[in-house]
């Protein structure tokens, strides 16, 4: 894939810089070296002339001049000074005949001064000839400035009628704003202005310049109204700040229409709505021939053309930066947004398409050559075979056999021949077999398939052994096995409170001891690779590479506290924010960042009838001490209504309060019946009396599967679209809706798995289908082969025309009923006894596919809860099934006579348990 990425850049760049071409070609240089003693300069140095030499038989030179950051003075043979700032340019010229192949090539060029690549400056082109580049600068810059590293710069917000504001910088700053300026405000043609006009657009232009002895460096910190700024044009010398205020209205969506173009007929003419604050830019819109790019005045048959419209705004007008497009009342994929115009192309096929592609090749083997791809002889596209092959995984070089110890991966592209187009979707059978897993796409002209194929020797399990480290005595040795196929690279015992390297041990520390490993050659990390320090799971791991790891385990002496408490008096209405206080003697401290807060995070100053505040409690232990796994959280006596985190350095925990009024049920309508051509509606008909309001937008599926939001005027419903009709409420100040919320939507409770419900906001969707090819998918059916004590968990698997896929089923394995998601291990081997077995998988919807509002879904026969399932988007779906406790049942006692029921003994049985949660629609405020 990264292949192809290049592949695709790489075209681009060659497509747009491709220079005319000259009587006499010159040749390329591929890279440059520059070897040479760089001075270091001291103020009262001497600046005195350096030569720098390049490899005998180079074909380019290389010349060093001295720059001083006053023009008006000549440095060479004055003495380094205090307050300046001194360059030296390594000047690198191609010798006549030779080139560094162009301004990307010449950028990007390799270029080594003194065997280190070297900070370059853009290229230089000789003005005669630009497309020849001549030279290439590596500036080494000596300074004996003070840095500035902060820069300040506010104005009021202009306002329509009034003068511009003035530019104020703070007392005593060590720079100026451009003196020379008549005023730093222009309008949108670059014109100075001293008053601000409604219907106009502004920019505030402002040069910064340090004053002597001084300059800014790329860590200067710039603030524009308090506001840090990160698009200002930053230099030693020079800071250019650039804000646009704009007295404009904006316009947040534009609409295009026009006749589906017919082959034989004329091409037809775009409109927009009569009432537009825009205009078609008649001089810069049309339909073009998509291979060619020529106008095109006719439709015909076995081509592409490409509707390609630009919209001006009128005078008084702009567009939004989130501004919609629409194309005949569906969402445009393919539009770009400036204030100044709009620009939409869609592309319309007229060559037949091509659904299906095949793709035959023998597997790979290691001692042979590559194999060679083929296509069937009548097939409507050929194999590109210029670019299409097998390459080095790790060098990217062209592969021509295949070697143990390596890994490859292949491309394969495929042409359509003249009057096809590959569909949007094309079937790639491979080898006989539809791929549906491995890279591939189509782009109209061609397609390409590409996937890996691994000959390395695959790690599945690392071990990491050491003794067990004891306070007062030196950290142990680490090692790995003496036949392991990977080695160590370093080790290190960490302090955790300092972060310091250290050999030996103290009573109340902790320490991490970080061990980094490589695979030996020819070998990598399998994907489930198993590691394991002293026999047990780490306590944290991180892939690097497909080649390195990294893992850390920690080693406590420290105290444990196992209890935490927080005191407080009940917020009121009036009276004074209550103090946190903790129990006498406690081994732990409020942090900095406790406070009282309000709903939006901002911090609260005050309690407020009908606000709604949270206790934000961050605690740390004192030195000597940290919180235990377990450590029972108290505020006021009892456990804390936020979901918590604690980390042995770190709790953070609290309670909400609540001065609103509770709404306890929420009737909306049932969703409208909408029929082709009908205006699509965005009200919603509420009850008299209630205290909420709801909104309604419609949306667009995309041919991703996602949601693109329409927004902006009411659409009118079209035949072939899938719309979503997405649908919020909101409660009136001084309410909010409860936790146990009965939401109805058309006399009927809303399903869980379509529900978003927090104190002040409620959202739900459904579908509306106009004959658009989706699928809507109501019911979602998974078979899993259960686990048992000393079984491996079998196959997880959807029906065989199901129009989803189970693409990350695992198994998993927790020592607790209710584990989180992190909390859980994947699964190596077979269930033991005790164990809580879990179902982990994610169901993703296939093409043209979306997740229906009231999608039911079942795990061998059993519909789901709440806590086992998670809406991700309208595509995918998490699950986190509980499988339960695996025991061995006791045999009951057995009667006088009975024989012993040994089969007992040795059955498995799985005990009920509760689901985990992986994300409460009640969302709490984390």
């Amino acid at each position: 894939m990264k292949k192809l990425f290049a592949l695709l850049l790489s075209l681009v760049m060659v497509l747009g810089m491709i220079p005319a071409a000259s009587a006499a070609e010159p040749e390329v240089i591929d890279s440059a070296e520059v070897t040479g003693n760089l001075p270091e300069l001291a103020v009262g140095d001497m600046i005195e002339e350096v030569t720098m030499s390049v490899p005998a038989g180079a074909n380019y030179t290389v010349e060093c001049v001295w720059v001083d950051d006053d023009p008006a003075v000549d440095p060479l043979g004055t003495t380094a000074a205090a307050g300046k700032a001194y360059e030296l340019q390594i000047r690198v010229r191609a010798k006549d005949g030779y080139c560094f192949g162009g301004v990307q090539e010449a950028w990007g060029m390799p270029l080594l001064l003194n065997g280190v690549p070297a900070e370059k400056r853009s290229p230089v082109s000789d003005p005669i000839n630009p497309d020849i580049i001549i030279e290439i600068m590596i500036p080494v810059r000596t300074s004996f400035k003070q840095v500035i590293d902060r820069v300040e710069v506010s104005y009021d917000e202009p306002v329509a009628g009034q003068p511009v504001p003035v530019l104020h910088l703070p007392a005593g700053a060590n720079y100026v704003a451009d003196p020379l300026a008549v005023s730093h405000w222009h309008d949108e043609d670059g014109y100075p202005v001293d008053t601000i006009e409604n219907g106009k657009r502004y920019e505030l232009n402002v040069k910064l310049f340090p004053n002597e002895g001084y300059e800014f460096s790329e860590d200067t910190v710039i603030l524009i109204n308090g506001v840090e700024d990160f698009s200002s044009v930053l230099n030693a010398d020079l800071i250019h700040l650039n804000q646009d205020h704009s007295f404009l209205e904006q316009i947040h969506q534009v609409e295009v229409t026009y006749a589906a173009p017919e082959v034989g007929k004329a091409v037809p003419e775009f409109t927009v709505p009569a009432d537009a604050n825009y205009t078609v830019d008649a001089a810069s819109s049309g339909w073009y021939n998509a291979d060619t790019n020529e106008v095109a005045t006719q439709i015909e048959t076995g081509k592409d053309y490409k509707a390609h419209v630009r919209l001006l705004p009128k005078d008084g007008f702009e567009f939004s930066e989130e501004a919609k497009a629409l194309v005949n009342g569906a969402n445009s994929n393919d539009s770009y947004v400036s204030w100044s115009g709009v620009e939409i192309t869609k592309r319309h096929s007229f060559k037949t398409q091509i659904t299906a592609a095949q793709i035959t090749y023998a597997a790979p083997e290691v001692g042979k050559a590559v194999p060679e791809f083929t296509v069937p002889a009548d097939a409507n596209y050929t194999l590109d075979a210029a670019s299409s092959g097998w390459f080095d995984a790790d060098t990217g070089v062209p592969a021509t056999q295949i070697e143990q110890g390596k890994n490859y991966w292949m491309e394969v592209y495929l042409l359509a021949k003249e009057g096809f187009a590959f569909a949007e979707d094309v079937e790639m059978t491979v080898n006989g077999t539809v791929d549906g897993e491995n890279d591939a796409g189509s782009y109209g002209d061609w397609a390409y398939y590409a996937r890996d194929y691994r000959f390395k020797t695959q790690i599945d399990k690392i071990e990491v052994t050491y003794a067990a480290p004891e306070a007062g005595k030196d950290l142990p040795t680490v090692s790995v096995p003496a036949d392991a196929n990977y080695t160590l690279k370093t080790v290190e015992w960490v302090d955790e409170d300092t972060g310091d390297t250290v050999t030996k041990a103290e009573q109340g520390k902790a320490y991490a001891v970080q061990v980094d490993m490589e695979a030996k050659d020819g070998c990598e990390l399998s994907d489930s690779v198993k590691v394991l320090v002293n026999g047990k799971t780490p306590d944290e791991r991180f892939q690097i590479s497909d080649t390195r790891i990294g893992i850390a385990n920690r080693h406590s002496f420290k105290q444990v506290i196992d209890k935490v408490e927080v005191n407080f008096a009940a917020p009121e209405v009036g009276k004074p924010l209550p103090e946190f206080k903790l129990p006498e003697g406690a081994n732990y401290v409020l942090m900095t960042g406790s406070k009282w807060t309000t709903d939006q995070w901002e911090t609260a100053t005050a309690i407020e009838a009908s606000g709604a505040y949270w206790s934000d409690l961050y605690l740390e232990p004192k030195t000597g001490y940290e919180f235990g796994e377990d450590v029972v959280l108290l505020i006021n006596g009892a456990a804390p209504q936020r979901d918590w985190t604690v980390e042995p350095l770190e709790i953070n925990m609290g309670n909400r309060y609540t001065f609103r009024q509770q709404i306890t049920e929420v009737a909306l309508p049932a969703w409208p019946e909408v029929k082709v051509g009908d205006t699509l509606p965005t009200e919603v008909k509420l009850p008299e009396g209630v205290h909420y309001t709801a909104s309604m937008n419609w949306e667009i599926v995309s041919a991703s599967g996602g949601m693109a939001r329409a927004g902006g005027s009411a659409m009118t419903a079209q035949s072939g679209v899938l719309y979503g009709a997405a649908l919020q409420v909101v409660p009136l100040d001084g309410y909010e809706f409860s936790e146990d919320v009965v939401v109805t939507v058309g006399g009927k409770a809303i399903s869980w798995l379509n529900a978003n419900i927090d104190a002040n906001d409620i959202r739900t969707g459904t579908y509306y289908d106009f004959d658009s090819g989706w699928t809507i998918l109501d019911k979602i059916e998974i078979t899993a082969d259960g686990p048992a004590i000393g079984k491996v968990p079998g196959k997880v698997t959807a029906p065989t025309d199901a129009k989803y896929r189970l693409p990350d089923a695992t198994w998993a394995v927790s020592d607790k009923a209710d584990a989180g998601l992190m909390e859980l291990d994947e699964l190596e081997g077979a269930y033991a006894e005790g164990d809580y077995a879990y179902l982990v998988a994610g169901v993703q919807g296939g093409k043209k596919t979306v997740i229906g509002a009231n999608v039911k879904i079942y795990v061998n026969g059993r519909e789901l809860t709440e806590d086992e399932a998670m809406l991700m988007t309208e595509s995918a779906v998490l699950l986190t099934v509980n499988f339960g406790k695996l025991e061995v049942p006791k045999p009951s006692a057995p009667a006088t006579g009975d024989s012993f029921p040994m089969a007992a003994l040795v059955v498995a049985a799985l005990v009920s348990a509760a689901g985990i949660v992986v994300l409460s629609r009640k969302q709490k405020k984390a």
